[in-house]
């Protein structure tokens, strides 16, 4: 599969956001087996990501497959998201857990 220049330019996307949100070019380079001069030459448009290196990306950071190959929906939940999407899966496991219990209620009498 070869790299594409959007890809590149949603990698990097991704890149500035976790240096934003405080992950030092040492620590990506480390997770994403990025040798530090081969991410300055990406930052400059020189070279592109391997594809292993985007893998990385997505495995290490949680950064959208979908996203950086295919440009759609967005490049990771943001935390509010995150918390709006555990806060209906305990909604529904309560709900769960209370209709059970209301079942196992009637075998019991």
């Amino acid at each position: 599969m070869a790299i594409t220049k959007d890809l590149t330019a949603r990698y990097l996307q991704a890149f500035e956001m976790l240096r934003a949100e405080g992950v030092s070019r040492r620590e990506f380079c480390g997770k994403t087996g990025i040798v530090y001069t081969n991410l300055f030459s990406i930052e400059k448009g020189l070279r592109s990501p391997t594809l292993a290196q985007v893998v990385l990306l997505v495995q290490e950071y949680g950064i959208s497959a979908e996203w950086l190959f295919r440009g759609i929906g967005f490049p990771r939940y943001t935390r509010l998201k995150q918390d709006e999407i555990i806060g209906n899966i305990r909604q529904k496991f309560e709900k769960f857990r209370s209709e059970m219990d209301d079942e196992l209620n009637i075998f019991n009498r």
